[in-house]
């Protein structure tokens, strides 16, 4: 898996802008996830 995604990020075509997409995920799911989590513990 981590093999995968290492020689994609050396072929810089369509590989590459999956792997751009992936990374963009990750951000949005871990903002989403500090998001709920601040409104659900509460400060």
């Amino acid at each position: 898996m981590i093999g995968m995604i290492l020689n994609d990020a050396f072929h810089p075509h369509e590989e590459n802008m999956i792997l751009k997409t992936i990374i963009r995920w990750i951000r949005k799911i871990k903002y989403g996830l500090v998001k709920y989590l601040q409104l659900n513990v509460g400060e």
